[in-house]
């Protein structure tokens, strides 16, 4: 189950063409050798309905070809561009050999919008067909290419909804062909759908290749099947080529007539003629020729007017072309004995010569028995028809409500209209209600997952208790299989584990540890009895490191430091075992859990093991960042966890080690609030690492003033977009302590500063607990003083001793912590030498720990410069 920590944030480039050729504001007016940011243009490559495309050359920070497209001046409005930054962020988690890669995407000078993505050398589909008749079997191989690249896309949320031949284009590399789907400009989020009534896009698409519910723009929008459509078009087209009949434009024809020619061709063995509930399955009789008929049905078939008959995802339609290259009867023309026999006898080739005869006799037999046995069975059959009818109902109710909590809830929670939810969850309650506790174990887990999502997404409404009484009403349906481990019931142990998971987060937030902790331990259990039950390795695992973390948090929320180490230790230990080195998510994971190891020795003053545990969370981070540069949860996860090392580092006073650390990170920062300039926690985390790195560099540094007007800008920009609650104190007040150390004299930076003190006190004081936000704020109103001291400004006595009296609320489980003891140290001495005298002292303790940091072998590793 998901752990309760954040790491980080999320990206518009702004090309900055200083000390470039100024390029004209409008895309049509550019000329070859001007330079564009970090592209050198090299030629005009087209233009089409969106606008127009040129090659160039990108000349920094990798040197490579990429093909820029620039949206049309139409398209480009307001409504336009907010579209455009939604799609530009979902493009980017795309990662597929069969998808032209996006390496950038945001504003021109002239305010225009534009991609930056992969030049593919090659020539679109049509074109490559006509100059290379492929046979059916190397073309369904092209196309299953093709269908992987869609399928990737509809995983992270994205339909092309455009797809077209002159959309794919055909490299050839190592004799291997290779499709590369373009043009995903005008791809459409999946979790943000439009309206019936949108008018978003209104030309997107080419209508030749346009499903009916895109032409038309009926209700219900248009969804993952509408590619489908798109992928029936492309096969169709493609077979036309490959027949010598020529393109839809040569023809004058569109989709629409190319598939009534095929299911004219099919006849009756079209799967249009089937109804819906069989799902387009039909027979080929005797005399037909199945392989001349099988690659037209699977494009008839995606290509289906009516939605509902068509594949439901592109991997459906995909498992048909692999069943016809592996000789399986494919789903779009099965049925027929005789069909399937040829299918059999083209698998088995080299057997089928010496067993077509018996094949023969034996299919001979099999009818003849299969009459037999079929009036024999009518009788029981039709007896047994009503109870089957009714257990149909049953399972089908069921499967909807799972399908529409599910479903919709995935789809409506990053949109924020989860009360749209609302009516779904009454029905749903209403039908489950009315149902008693079954005895049988598979239904009893499909209302308890049911109920579960809904409590689930009541959880996140802030709805404690109508998300309570779900859970509890799930956690009933399952409970008479708690202390069975037959494999069977392995599905609903883990059920129950999130049941417990979302159970213990309602109690965390309530601050009811007791039965946050009875919980949260029935969920380890859970997690356990999911292992005994057979599950694999790798799932149950990673259950076991949820709820080890889990009750790690809870420990930490309780000031029991050593039972949230432990907790961490061993969930860390799990994933260490678990952690696959090709995929960044396990990386991430497990660096997660050393950085919170970490957090829980720096406040038990194991200052050491602290930057140890710090420094190899951010060198795995860094690494996993050089296999996957485009990552933005990497980007994000490497800043902060610089971040943190650095204070760490600050803290012992080992600035060297600080400004490695700060001088990449705000690299990183800088990047990342490119990507997307709108974004306020962005904007925080680069004003914290500009302010943290002017710091360590100090006024007489060459870079040092710029960098803290860095830090004091993108703090502007960060309140105007709106800080949470702790950077709106913490941030103002680390911008006045950089301020006033870089202008020790100045009256009006002290006077701004000690304002930021009091603002400090004033957070300190109203602060229900003392945790791990709590404590940075005493170490900054610390450093506030003592740099007013040092700058030979006065200290109101009565902030010192205010903050004094905050001490107290410290637990002893925390007095360790170098922030407690730094502040400790200093704020109960009444005048200003006694406290600067203090620092002394305290900063002559850290020497040793210095020297035990810096002989770690993690220590040069971690500041060695990653290659740029």
């Amino acid at each position: 189950m998901s752990e309760n920590h954040d790491n980080g944030s999320d990206q518009t480039t702004y090309f900055q063409t200083e000390g470039s050729d100024r390029v004209p504001a409008e895309a049509q007016d550019w000329k070859a050798g001007q330079r564009l940011g970090p592209f050198r243009l090299i030629r005009q490559l087209g233009s089409g309905g969106m606008g127009l495309v040129w090659l160039a050359e990108q000349l920094e920070p990798l040197q490579r070809e990429v093909a820029i497209k620039v949206l049309k001046a139409g398209e480009h409005s307001v409504l336009a561009e907010a579209y455009f930054e939604i799609e530009r962020q979902s493009l980017a988690q795309l990662s597929h050999r069969a998808i032209a890669q996006i390496h950038d995407a945001g504003q021109l000078p002239g305010g225009g919008l534009f991609f930056a993505m992969e030049y593919v050398r090659g020539v679109p589909l049509d074109q490559y067909l006509q100059t290379h008749r492929l046979n059916g079997r190397d073309l369904a191989s092209l196309m299953l290419e093709i269908c992987a690249g869609v399928q990737h896309a509809h995983q992270r949320g994205l339909i092309h909804r455009d797809l077209k031949p002159q959309n794919i284009i055909v490299q050839e590399e190592d004799n291997l062909r290779r499709p590369k789907i373009i043009d995903f400009g005008i791809a459409v989020s999946l979790s943000k759908q439009e309206s019936p009534d949108d008018t978003r896009h209104p030309s997107a698409g080419t209508r030749a290749y346009m499903a009916p519910e895109q032409s038309h723009q009926e209700p219900g929008g248009i969804d993952v099947r509408t590619d489908v459509y798109g992928l029936g078009a492309v096969l169709a087209e493609s077979l036309l080529i490959c027949d010598g009949i020529g393109t839809f434009k040569q023809q004058n024809i569109d989709s629409t007539t190319a598939c009534a020619k095929f299911h004219s061709g099919l006849g009756r063995r079209s799967p249009l003629n089937a109804n819906e509930d069989h799902f387009g399955s039909l027979e080929v009789t005797e005399g037909t020729d199945p392989l001349a008929a099988e690659l037209r049905a699977i494009s008839t078939l995606a290509m289906a007017p009516n939605r509902e008959l068509r594949y439901p995802s592109v991997s459906a339609m995909a498992e048909d072309l692999r069943r016809f290259l592996e000789h399986e009867p494919v789903k779009a023309l099965t049925g027929g004995r005789l069909y399937k026999t040829q299918c059999f006898l083209r698998r088995h080739a080299l057997a089928s010569v010496a067993a077509g005869l018996i094949g023969l006799s034996v299919l001979v037999g099999t009818g003849m028995m299969s009459y037999g046995l079929t009036q024999a069975q009518q009788g029981r059959a039709e007896a047994e028809s009503a109870l089957e009818l009714a257990e149909q109902r049953r399972t089908d109710a069921e499967a909807l409500i799972r399908f529409m909590l599910g479903d919709f809830a995935t789809q409506l929670r990053p949109i924020g209209r989860l009360d749209l939810l609302d009516d779904i969850a009454s029905e749903a309650m209403r039908y489950l209600a009315e149902q008693p506790i079954t005895t049988d174990a598979e239904s009893a887990l499909n209302r308890a997952r049911a109920l579960r999502t809904l409590g689930e997404v009541q959880v996140h409404r802030q709805r404690p208790e109508q998300a309570r009484q779900v859970l509890v009403r799930a956690e009933e349906l399952l409970t008479p299989w708690h202390n069975n481990l037959d494999p069977k019931y392995a599905d609903l142990h883990f059920e129950s584990g999130q049941i417990a998971f979302w159970l213990g987060m309602i109690a965390f937030r309530e601050r009811d540890w007791a039965e946050t902790e009875q919980l949260w331990l029935g969920y380890l259990d859970h997690a356990r009895r999911y292992r005994q039950s057979g599950a694999d390795d790798i799932s149950s695992g990673w259950e076991l490191a949820y709820a080890h973390n889990n009750l790690g948090a809870l420990a930490e929320a309780r000031d029991r430091p050593l039972d949230a180490l432990e907790y961490f230790q061993q969930a860390a230990g799990i994933r260490q075992e678990l952690v696959d080195p090709a995929d960044a998510a396990d990386k991430l994971g497990l660096a997660n859990n050393l950085s919170w190891i970490g957090r829980v020795q720096n406040s038990l003053g194991e200052s050491v093991q602290a930057w140890a545990s710090s420094a190899e969370a951010l060198n795995m981070v860094t690494k996993a960042s050089l296999d996957h540069p485009d990552d933005a949860r990497l980007l994000r996860a490497e800043i902060n966890f610089r971040l943190i090392l650095a204070r760490f580092s600050e803290r012992l006073d080992m600035t060297d080690a600080a400004q490695s650390l700060l001088s990449r990170a705000v690299t990183l920062a800088r990047r990342d609030v490119a990507n997307d300039p709108t974004h306020a926690r962005r904007q925080a985390m680069l004003t914290l690492a500009a302010l943290m790195y002017a710091r360590t560099l100090g006024p007489n540094h060459e870079h040092g003033p710029a960098t803290l007007e860095l830090g004091r800008q993108s703090l502007e920009v960060a309140r105007e977009l709106g800080l949470d609650a702790r950077h709106s104190v913490e941030l103002p007040a680390l911008s006045a302590l950089a301020t006033l150390e870089f202008n020790p004299d100045s009256t009006e930076h002290a006077r701004v500063a000690t304002q930021e003190l009091k603002r400090l006190a004033n957070h300190l004081e109203s602060g229900e607990n003392v945790d791990d936000t709590w404590l940075p704020m005493l170490e900054l109103a610390t450093l506030l003083i003592i740099t007013l001291d040092q700058s030979d400004q006065e200290v109101d006595p009565d902030i010192p001793a205010r903050l004094v009296l905050q001490l107290n609320r410290v637990p002893q489980t925390r007095e360790k912590d170098l922030r407690y003891r730094l502040a400790s140290s200093v704020l109960p001495n009444p005048g200003q030498q006694d406290r600067l005298d203090a620092i002394t002292r305290f900063n002559d303790h850290l020497t040793g720990l210095q020297a035990e940091i810096t002989g770690l072998p993690v220590f040069m590793a971690t500041l060695n410069p990653r290659p740029q």
